[in-house]
């Protein structure tokens, strides 16, 4: 976290009240496109589609349904905590966490993201036979969230699960009147760093962590990411 704080907080302060609120509500995958994200427009939705969203008593649901799976996506647990391992050892095994990487933040999950009085959150992608992914969403500074640890099972990707659990922890950001989004990504994880640009988040800098290339993503959630293409 330490290393965005010499250029996270360059923008220019906007008003509370000039901030975009976030769209709740049955949304058809097209349309939602079309409305967020020109590139993503012409993307084939004829298999994903959102479906509901609700967040009420500590619980948030986005489902999203498909040929094969209904997936759920709800806020973690400490019963999710051994799945979440899982699903960080499996990076470690692809080579897609730092060296320096021990997932502390994943075996302390409740101290580390329901500690803060609901600035921070952590969710899991759930099928009805297994956690299939997870995010997570940590305050850095007042305005500023790091998403971290998203992650989907090798088995469900290229369904559409990253990018649902990403336009979530997006949706909680605005909602929490953060004002800008910052994360991390390893050079080598293109599709990570594809739906990263599709969803709007901006290239910071190149940067060596660990022995590899990093890349730092911003999005500032106060201007519309459409307009600076």
């Amino acid at each position: 976290m330490q290393a965005w704080r010499s250029w996270k907080s360059s923008s220019n302060p906007i008003p509370r009240s000039s901030r975009r609120t976030s769209r709740n509500g049955a949304i058809p995958c097209a349309e939602w496109n079309a409305a967020n994200s020109p590139q993503a427009a012409a993307t084939p939705c004829r298999t994903v589609f959102i479906v509901g969203y609700t967040e009420k008593a500590g619980e948030s649901h986005l489902r999203t349904t498909n040929m094969l799976d209904s997936i759920t996506i709800r806020t973690a647990s400490s019963e999710d905590i051994s799945n979440l391992q899982e699903l960080f050892r499996a990076g470690i095994f692809e080579g897609d966490v730092r060296i320096n990487d021990t997932g502390a933040d994943i075996d302390n999950l409740m101290a580390g993201y329901f500690s803060d009085d609901g600035r921070s959150s952590f969710w899991v992608a759930e099928s009805p036979e297994q956690v299939v992914g997870m995010i997570g969403v940590q305050c850095v500074e007042d305005d500023v969230a790091e998403i971290r640890r998203l992650r989907v099972h090798d088995s469900f990707r290229r369904k559409g699960i990253g990018k649902q659990l990403l336009d979530h922890a997006v949706r909680f950001c605005r909602g929490q009147d953060y004002m800008k989004i910052v994360l991390d990504v390893r050079v080598e994880r293109d599709p990570a760093i594809h739906l990263f640009e599709q969803a709007g988040f901006f290239l910071a800098r190149t940067r060596e962590s660990g022995g590899h290339k990093t890349l730092d993503f911003y999005v500032d959630l106060y201007t519309d990411p459409t307009t600076r293409r």
